[in-house]
């Protein structure tokens, strides 16, 4: 019933407001308590009441339908509590286990979902636009600029995590990641971190499928398109052409799929000789980067 349904929806809003106030009070009391005996006291306190009072805004914007500005509030409240982990010294003291996850958990995830939201959204969009655009080939044409989208997207993930790493070293005075060291080792072997390329793959990971299904327009520049069309045509009073329809249409999809399958293996080909310069050349830039952040 209605009344029913309004009563779940009043649970979930405080379910809402329990989850979000517990989640920012344990990132305050930790920040907070790192400061020293004195700051342990309040620490509680000062952090749930802060919490609430951000989850009770996050939730009015909520109700309001204002769900854009709610999650906007969300996502910039996230780097407040890494300065105030750092400023109040809350990462001095803890291990390096401990700092790693700090990363993994409360750095990482955001830096990797706001690019991942830009790639999303860039590879939806094209999708749409190759569906609907007149063009015979407009699908390759939206999944190669889906590629170029990518690769920017690339290098602004890789830029913005050196940054605010770099940035995070240099507030809390210790390496919570040794940049340097990771460059090191990265020039020299790809997947000495496995961590690395993997999460950053992750904003590749739509526009690669995007790109795969893409190749399928091409199936229409096909010169045994026009054979497929006519021998299914007479699939119904033709028993050879009911054998033969299929495998010709077949063949249309497949060719699209082998060419890309042999453009794949070119460009692998042709990462496993650019890398070890071109990669090489990129690591010092970022390395430079990180560098000028860190300062002297």
């Amino acid at each position: 019933s209605a009344s029913q349904q309004r009563v779940f929806e009043k649970v979930a809003d405080w379910l809402r407001i329990g989850a979000v106030a517990g989640a920012v009070a344990g990132a305050f009391a930790g920040a907070v308590a790192g400061a020293g005996a004195v700051a342990v006291a309040g620490a509680g306190a000062f952090a749930f009441a802060g919490a609430v009072a951000f989850a009770f805004a996050v939730l009015w914007l909520d109700t309001k339908q204002r769900h854009r500005l709610a999650r906007v509030l969300l996502t910039c409240f996230i780097p407040l509590a890494w300065i105030a982990a750092i400023k109040f010294g809350a990462l001095a003291g803890i291990s390096a286990e401990g700092q790693m996850l700090f990363l993994f958990l409360g750095v990482f995830p955001l830096m990797n979902a706001l690019f991942d939201t830009v790639s999303y959204a860039a590879t939806l969009a094209l999708v749409r636009w190759g569906i609907r655009s007149p063009l015979r080939v407009a699908g390759v044409i939206a999944g190669l600029l889906d590629l170029v989208i990518a690769a920017v997207l690339f290098a602004g993930l890789t830029l913005t995590l050196t940054a605010v790493i770099a940035g995070l070293n240099r507030l809390s005075g210790i390496d919570l990641l040794d940049l340097n060291g990771l460059f090191v080792d990265l020039d020299a072997n790809l997947w000495s971190h496995p961590w690395v390329p993997l999460m950053i793959a992750s904003t590749l990971l739509p526009t690669a499928l995007h790109f795969g299904a893409s190749l399928l327009a091409l199936q229409s520049l096909t010169p045994l398109r026009g054979v497929a069309v006519t021998w299914t045509a007479r699939v119904q009073d033709d028993a050879v052409a009911a054998i033969i329809a299929p495998l010709v249409a077949g063949f249309c999809f497949a060719f699209p799929l082998i060419l890309g399958g042999l453009a794949l293996w070119g460009l692998v080909a042709l990462a496993s000789f650019v890398w070890p310069h071109a990669g090489g050349w990129y690591l010092d830039q970022l390395l430079a980067l990180a560098t000028v952040i860190a300062g002297p």
